[in-house]
């Protein structure tokens, strides 16, 4: 049994320590998939080795990928929530960890490389990613949903005039 306060850390394996480490530079990318396509994976692992490989000072780097069951969330009318993104099915995180800052823009040429391969097989016609795991670079569609944004906007104009609430990936005001 694990205590509440330890969840995130063996959820994790361990992994919040690492990537808390003094001195490292950190860079996380993201994707989120409809279905898996098992070649798209293995060709990533290949060329995240070869990245290590190439680059030492980032292999405290990991790939992550989180499934979820989308039962419960589908089964909700889709016009009752905010939430845009509910056929996601797994989020392939790739979290770069690297202690030479020289190499910040083969992280992020790295990273956008495996945005882009996994959405291309990702089940969906567009970039579909969970606004807590973006980058930052992605358009406001890819976080919040075309179907959903206008209306979002407008509630954020409504309730948030000042853009008091617009720090991480916020909507803009």
């Amino acid at each position: 049994m694990i205590n509440w306060d330890a969840i995130n850390e063996a959820a994790g394996f361990g992994l919040v320590t690492e990537f808390c480490a003094k001195g490292q530079k950190h860079d996380m990318w993201a994707a989120s998939v409809r279905s898996i396509d098992a070649k798209t994976h293995i060709n990533f692992f290949n060329k995240l080795v070869q990245f290590w490989n190439d680059y030492p000072s980032a292999s405290g780097s990991a790939w992550h990928v989180e499934y979820f069951p989308i039962q419960a969330v589908t089964a909700i009318a889709d016009d009752s929530t905010a939430y845009p993104h509910r056929r996601i099915s797994a989020h392939e995180m790739f979290t770069f960890s690297f202690t030479d800052s020289s190499i910040g823009d083969k992280v992020d040429n790295f990273g956008l490389s495996a945005v882009n391969a996994f959405n291309a097989t990702s089940g969906f016609d567009d970039l579909h990613i969970y606004v807590s795991y973006a980058h930052g670079t992605e358009e406001l569609n890819a976080m919040y949903g075309a179907e959903k944004l206008p209306r979002l906007l407008k509630l954020k104009k409504m309730w948030d005039p000042k853009g008091l609430f617009s720090y991480n990936n916020g909507l803009p005001h």
